[in-house]
């Protein structure tokens, strides 16, 4: 069961917003700089607001104080949904219940990395992938895609995806409260031209609200990220999630990347996780390696990385500051480990990464 194209024509023509083939969304978005997209982040960016300080040690160890994309950036409550909706389309600050819309290509100029780096959001985020293929990763299970395939991921869901060349689609990152999104991921492949459409139709739409913020824009777009929602439950149920269902090793892959994603900056060791699960090390590394292609020290390895990456880039924390804000014991540490995944000093990436 899905939802009819002349449904969301219908309400696009309420708003003077026109239904879209996939090529006009991508095309739209990506000939946008990204800052006119999403006030200057990426991804996975939540701007310079962000909590910068470094958490207490506790004997010699970091703890705590590590948070992901919005969760640290501006967590305002609104008052009521007028707030709220407001918020959504305000490109002035990030709001943690922002709405963003961003192309493939537009992130990819921020660096691959920002793109095939494990990672999370605190928002749910929607990938849709036009024109690319190969692989993806999504909370410990990696699978291929291929074209028109739209992947939905939960607030703090680690995830990355292989691009190909010329790669053409969008990430979408959702508001988190007013709209009841699937609690578990999905990878979802949409076959025919009339779905491909009306999920076109609906990011086409979204766009030109947030772009024009005519009157009735934060109601507009309550209502279509509410037919997003319709979209992908009514294409979860006719096809199920797509990932299949979830084996013994697949399971423990995904409580893995669970509890790295909530003890990122802790310090905390794949033996001191696998001791939490209930499994040795060795053990979870040969499941992690076999479900997500990925070793359970490359898991938590990569995703620390990225965290490092994002925090040089985006914020003006002091390099012993980010060490210590990811758990590391020293700076000297860091900085060697940094250099060994990236080919780059700490200094070195932020530099260039600003001149980018």
């Amino acid at each position: 069961m899905t939802i009819h194209l002349h449904e969301s024509n219908r309400i696009a023509a309420e708003t003077g917003a026109a239904p879209a083939t996939p090529e006009t969304v991508t095309q739209a978005v990506s000939a946008m700089p990204l800052n006119a997209v999403d006030a200057g982040h990426g991804p996975d960016r939540p701007g310079t607001d962000r909590q910068t300080a470094a958490p207490q040690a506790t004997h010699g160890r970091t703890t705590g104080g590590q948070k992901t994309d919005a969760q640290s950036a501006g967590e305002q409550t609104t008052d009521g949904p007028e707030t709220m909706n407001a918020k959504i389309f305000d490109h002035a600050r990030f709001a943690p219940d922002q709405l963003r819309i961003m192309s493939l290509p537009a992130i990819a100029r921020g660096g691959r990395w920002r793109l095939e780096a494990l990672r999370s959001s605190e928002q749910p985020t929607l990938v849709w992938f036009i024109r690319s293929q190969g692989r993806i990763t999504i909370a410990g299970r990696t699978r291929g895609y291929g074209p028109n395939t739209a992947v939905f991921l939960p607030p703090r869901t680690m995830y990355a995806f292989e691009v190909s060349p010329g790669a053409q689609g969008l990430v979408v990152q959702l508001p988190r409260h007013g709209t009841l999104w699937p609690e578990e991921p999905a990878l979802l492949k949409v076959p025919t031209v009339q779905e491909q459409s009306e999920l076109t139709g609906l990011f086409e739409a979204l766009q030109r609200e947030q772009a024009e913020r005519r009157p009735g824009a934060a109601r507009a777009l309550t209502a279509y990220t509410t037919l997003l929602a319709v979209w992908l439950e009514r294409q979860i149920g006719a096809r199920g999630n797509g990932l299949g269902r979830a084996g013994r090793a697949e399971d423990l892959a995904r409580r893995f990347t669970e509890l790295a994603e909530a003890e990122l900056g802790s310090g905390k060791t794949v033996a001191e996780i696998a001791a939490t699960l209930g499994v040795t090390p060795t053990h979870l590394s040969r499941v992690c390696r076999r479900v997500a292609g990925r070793p359970a020290s490359a898991i938590l390895h990569e995703r620390t990385i990225y965290e490092a990456r994002r925090l040089l880039a985006e914020t003006d924390m002091r390099v012993k500051d980010v060490a210590a804000r990811l758990g590391y014991s020293s700076p000297a540490y860091f900085t060697r480990d940094f250099v060994q995944r990236t080919g780059k000093t700490p200094s070195q990436f932020r530099r260039e990464a600003r001149r980018g």
